[in-house]
């Protein structure tokens, strides 16, 4: 663990409260608040005033301290979890400064706030279960994995489709090595190489499209229990998304 002086922890927290205030505006937004005052007049209702300038100050980041009873009224009053303003989840990023020295991913700092992992000083996340012992994922891990794992089954699956292309037009695969050949498959009546290739092919896409199926089903729960949690999940890849539509689903409520 590196040190970090004063003015780095300020610079941290002002960066922090400027991703909260980013945070903010985006949800409030996308759920049709059109202006801070509106904003105001709902933490007011909620019991707990927040000025409408205070709000437009944390939106712009010229609020440089956010404290976490703010966080908590103005998530209520947008319909969200307070970690959905604290760290950003939705765009994109892969690296967020949890403390003024460990950087990790958001979802790993969210985890870590809400008391599902743990940092070590070297910024070693362990996600934990509920009962804080063993290994387990939230939704918004569950979903990325899920995903990785469905794009690297599709890009195989391309990939093997264009094989039996080649196998059928009697073309051997690359992973048939010319010692791998076996002689007696040209006895007569018996299938050539290429032929015998593009059998195996034909019954690997079938295991393969299989797994997808279930993968996406697994994908698509994720998802789900994403939206239920108050979290927008991201946008699916033209690649998965065609296939969602293959299986009958709707790739923008993945059903």
């Amino acid at each position: 663990m590196g040190h970090i002086d004063e003015s780095g922890g300020r610079a941290w927290s002002a960066a922090w409260a400027a991703s909260i205030g980013r945070n903010i505006s985006s949800v409030r937004k996308a759920r049709g608040i059109g202006a801070a005052q509106q904003l105001a007049d709902r933490c007011t209702a909620l019991g707990y005033p927040i000025p409408r300038s205070t709000i437009a100050n944390i939106e712009s980041g010229r609020k440089r301290d956010v404290p976490v009873q703010e966080v908590a009224v103005i998530a209520r009053a947008l319909g969200v979890p307070p970690v959905r303003l604290l760290y950003p989840l939705q765009d994109g990023e892969l690296s967020f400064t949890a403390l003024p020295d460990i950087e990790v991913l958001p979802v790993d700092a969210m985890e870590w706030f809400s008391g599902r992992a743990r940092i070590d000083d070297e910024g070693v996340v362990s996600v934990l279960a509920n009962d804080g012992t063993d290994a387990g994922l939230s939704h918004a891990r569950t979903e990325r994995d899920n995903r990785l794992m469905a794009l690297q089954l599709v890009d195989q699956l391309d990939e093997m489709r264009r094989q039996l292309v080649d196998a059928q037009a009697g073309i051997l695969p690359p992973w048939v090595r010319p010692e791998d050949r076996v002689d007696h498959l040209d006895l007569v009546g018996g299938p050539t190489d290429a032929e015998f290739a593009a059998e195996q092919l034909q019954a690997s896409i079938t295991r393969y499209e299989r797994t997808l199926y279930h993968a996406l089903g697994d994908l698509r729960q994720a998802r789900a229990g994403m939206r239920m949690a108050g979290m927008t999940v991201p946008t699916l890849p033209d690649s998965l998304a065609s296939w969602i539509r293959s299986l009958g689903g709707d790739p923008a409520g993945d059903n």
